[in-house]
């Protein structure tokens, strides 16, 4: 990597005051520790050009592919903007046994 390119990079790292207040893509950075908008594009899968167009309309276009990089990422607000930006904490558990009660509910 170039000096002028890991200079670059160093400044953008965890600053996001470049970033517009509350916008989607700064929230999700911020809430899955991601330090830049580059690492985030690449993390997606994406091109920079894309997520940084994304970040300056604040509007995410294939909320899809923030799923799938950060399954964490409530849905809701990947596509709306509606917070809580993370999914709420699940224990398997409850759900594996929610699904058997409701089971023999039905058949017993």
């Amino acid at each position: 990597m170039s000096e002028k390119k890991l200079n670059q990079t160093q400044k953008k790292s965890k600053n996001y005051a470049h970033y517009p207040k509350n916008s989607i893509i700064k929230e999700i950075m911020i809430a899955t520790s991601t330090p830049n908008l580059t690492d985030f594009a690449e993390r997606l899968g994406l091109s920079y050009a894309t997520v940084s167009n994304w970040n300056n309309r604040n509007k995410i276009t294939q909320p899809q592919t923030i799923l799938r990089a950060y399954p964490t990422v409530n849905p809701e607000f990947a596509m709306f903007g509606t917070y809580p930006v993370l999914r709420e904490r699940q224990n398997p558990r409850d759900y594996r046994y929610g699904i058997l009660n409701l089971f023999l509910i039905c058949f017993f």
